[in-house]
């Protein structure tokens, strides 16, 4: 099986029927084949697979460092090629979105509507204590660094609201 998911990854087409068979080894009971799976699916994007690949995440052994990495990576190469996903992921819960969003600070470049999206993610959150400062700083940054020219001027000043008066023009 392990063979086979990285067969799948070596492929050059993205045929249907080859990435539902990534997304079912995703749930295998053999970790090494979860993270030839994974590593496959990252060589071949697609804004389906994000959902699929967080379960994945989420019910990853934490201890299984290799695992976490491999679906952390598909994730990452899933997010730098659907920037059209990104207006659907405040829909999949706060755990999901965070989980995004640690992964989303990988994207380089991200894509304006990743970008804007994090930026919603921050305005979202500002009353979030859960959230720590160094998480958002890091938002913040990849925020800044590739939104759009209308959504800079608007992370300032919801940057300026959050901090009082403390940022300077």
């Amino acid at each position: 099986r392990t063979h086979v998911a990285r067969m799948f990854g070596e492929h050059p087409s993205r045929e249907p029927g080859l990435s539902a068979s990534l997304l079912a080894l995703l749930k295998d009971s053999d970790a090494r084949v979860r993270r030839a799976a994974a590593e496959a699916l990252a060589r071949h994007p697609a804004e389906s697979q994000i959902p699929p690949l967080l379960d994945a995440l989420e019910l990853a052994d934490p201890k299984d460092e290799q695992l976490v990495h491999a679906i952390r990576i598909a994730l990452r190469e899933q997010l730098r090629k659907a920037a059209g996903a990104a207006s659907q992921f405040a829909a999949w819960g706060p755990q999901r979105e965070r989980a995004l969003a640690a992964i989303a600070l990988a994207v380089h470049p991200a894509s304006p509507a990743l970008a804007g999206w994090l930026r919603d993610l921050l305005h979202r959150t500002w009353d979030d204590s859960s959230i720590t400062p160094e998480s958002r700083l890091a938002w913040l940054k990849q925020s800044a660094r590739y939104s759009a020219d209308g959504d800079l001027a608007a992370l300032v000043a919801d940057a300026r609201a959050a901090a009082g008066e403390s940022i300077p023009n």
